[in-house]
């Protein structure tokens, strides 16, 4: 995970619909003005649709009601639209909310997921709907999956959703820039849209991007420099971290527990693995020393000359153990291990 080399931005097909979200953006008037002046009319009614929808969300949140819908469907289209045309320019739903959207009431520890299809299957997006403390976190959760969709929308018109496009400097610049899923072309764009939330709603949504690195640098292997955490900085702060060096130092912890974290899994796993050893060795032990208490008892039994039993009776009794032996095992019979083992100690199995 890194900024975008000279040769990357030189085959970037992303960027420019990236950059066309933030000129939109910054030609926007803050809340204030859009609240108080006259015109700004249709961003205006969003607005006021954003705060309605996010008392809605507080007072579900108060209730603590964790088996019912946050929100209806209905308001969940008008939500998710209202964002749409607020932040990302209504790119991606056009004002006609066609997304198969589900609220999840799981024990799952994300937040949420989207999924953009390459057919003609609709959009797929959840919201896990116990794992949000505020109105607000939801609202960042759905900026969150919206980002996503934008992107995915974006790699799709040039074939660059699932598989390799035919472009293969452009395939190359998206698997560098993308990564898998939270790299900097998913940075670059929350970034932006967090900002505005600041200027446009007047309070800062966290939209979870410093999480996102967190995840995106452990399945990579290894965490940015310096020098990405300044560039997205520039953008915007990241909510609790104002400088690059304090994200920088919390993403290296981070992915340091988490490797310290799986080497412990490891020693655990390899720790059990040597403990069943070990319980074969003690199982092989006990069939030792059974074999020489056998090997005793043997010892022990009557002369051939003086039979305590015939041969025909000394059949027929190991007949009947063998045929009862699973009662016996069940503790359905009064002949355990030990009790057959007296009685053959007073049976001479001559069989000649």
């Amino acid at each position: 995970m890194s900024l975008p080399s000279a040769e990357d931005l030189a085959c970037d097909l992303i960027g420019p619909y990236i950059t066309q979200i933030e000129t939109h953006l910054q030609s926007l008037p803050d809340r204030k003005t859009v609240v108080e002046r006259p015109g700004f009319l249709h961003l205006k009614l969003q607005l006021h649709g954003i705060e309605a929808l996010q008392q809605l969300l507080s007072r579900h949140i108060e209730i603590g009601e964790k088996s019912q819908d946050p929100l209806s469907p209905e308001n969940v289209e008008s939500l998710a639209l209202a964002l749409d045309y607020t932040f990302l320019q209504d790119n991606i739903f056009d004002g006609q909310f066609d997304a198969d959207f589900r609220w999840d009431f799981s024990s799952s520890s994300g937040l949420g997921e989207s999924t953009v299809s390459n057919d003609q299957v609709k959009t797929k997006l959840c919201v896990h709907a116990l794992n949000h403390a505020t109105a607000k976190d939801i609202i960042g959760t759905f900026l969150h999956e919206l980002v996503h969709i934008f992107l995915e929308m974006s790699f799709k018109v040039h074939g660059m959703l699932d598989g390799e496009s035919e472009d293969k400097a452009a395939d190359r610049t998206k698997k560098a820039l993308d990564g898998n899923g939270h790299a900097w072309y998913f940075q670059r764009l929350a970034a932006i849209v967090e900002k505005a939330t600041m200027k446009l709603l007047g309070y800062h949504v966290d939209i979870g991007r410093l999480d996102a690195i967190k995840k995106e640098s452990y399945k990579q292997g290894s965490v940015p420099e310096l020098a990405y955490f300044e560039a997205l900085l520039t953008i915007f702060p990241m909510p609790g971290k104002p400088t690059a060096v304090a994200a920088h130092a919390s993403v290296l912890e981070d992915f340091e527990e988490q490797d310290s974290s799986d080497d412990e899994e490891q020693e655990e796993h390899h720790s059990d693995w040597e403990g069943d050893g070990d319980g074969d060795v003690e199982d092989a032990e006990d069939d030792a020393e059974f074999l020489k208490e056998r090997r005793q008892e043997l010892k022990t039994l009557p002369p051939k000359s003086d039979p305590c039993f015939s041969a025909l009776e000394a059949r027929l009794f190991l007949v009947w153990w063998i045929l009862t032996l699973p009662c016996a095992s069940k503790g359905l019979m009064p002949f355990g291990k030990r009790r057959v083992r007296m009685l053959l100690r007073n049976i001479n199995l001559n069989t000649t």
